[in-house]
């Protein structure tokens, strides 16, 4: 029912292919918050998370089969709402030139929500909370956590957000890692700062950018994705060389 909003609301560049599973809603997500502090209160949400029928998981695989080796960069995000099943995550990793991955915990997928289905990978985004919400663990350095994650995922690298504390990137391998500070001065909502680091970190890596400019650049996106609400604008590009310059000044 939404499919209108949507197209509407994507940049004119955007290339859209939309499916549609059964019996389920465009997903809605409503918030409630106080006047305030702008804090969530409450949340409904309309959505059909069960997983992909054995029918619409094979036109999503046909159509991924004959799309995905036209492009060197696929950023995978898995919301938990049943469209990434097993086979699709199988089938994304094992046939991509260059896969960037971020699986979100939110309320509606809390305690089923996994990274095990994904295997050998380039690079893995997410916050500290999801990192511990996977391992089950409270008190263990989160850098230690994630080292021990990748290893298990065989992913190359990941980036650890922690909120108004900031980032790291953690290596696979035995090498250092590196940190960068939050940048927000104005926090508003904090939905969409981890797309936007996904997004703007993903493309720095696979281009080889150097991996202190690619956590600088992506906590730049992030700091700027907080300050509205919701997913209401893009990140700006001229925003972006501004507070670049800035800090380099």
């Amino acid at each position: 029912k939404q499919e209108k909003f949507i197209r509407h609301s994507l940049a004119k560049n955007i290339k859209t292919i939309f499916f549609n599973k059964k019996d389920s809603p465009t997903i809605n997500k409503k918030r409630y918050l106080d006047e305030v502090n702008r804090n969530k209160v409450l949340g409904i949400y309309s959505i059909n998370d069960s997983d992909l029928t054995t029918n619409d998981e094979n036109k999503f695989l046909k159509k991924l089969k004959s799309v995905i080796k036209n492009y060197d960069l696929v950023i995978l995000t898995d919301y938990g709402h049943g469209i990434i099943t097993p086979k699709i995550a199988n089938f994304v990793c094992k046939n991509s030139k260059y896969l960037s991955i971020n699986s979100q915990i939110n309320a509606s997928n809390m305690g089923y929500q996994t990274l095990n289905k994904y295997k050998d990978f380039n690079f893995l985004i997410l916050n500290e909370g999801e990192l511990r919400h996977d391992a089950r663990d409270r008190l263990t350095p989160s850098e230690e956590l994630g080292k021990s994650l990748i290893k298990k995922l065989k992913s190359k690298k990941a980036i650890i957000t922690s909120g108004k504390d900031g980032a790291v990137m953690i290596y696979n391998k035995n090498k250092d890692s590196i940190k960068c500070p939050g940048f927000a001065d104005k926090i508003v909502d904090k939905i969409g700062a981890g797309d936007a680091m996904l997004s703007l970190a993903s493309i720095c890596d696979y281009i080889k950018m150097d991996d202190y400019s690619t956590l600088l650049i992506s906590s730049l996106a992030a700091a700027q994705a907080v300050e509205t609400v919701g997913n209401k604008e893009f990140v700006s590009e001229l925003r972006l060389k501004k507070a670049f310059y800035y800090i380099l000044k």
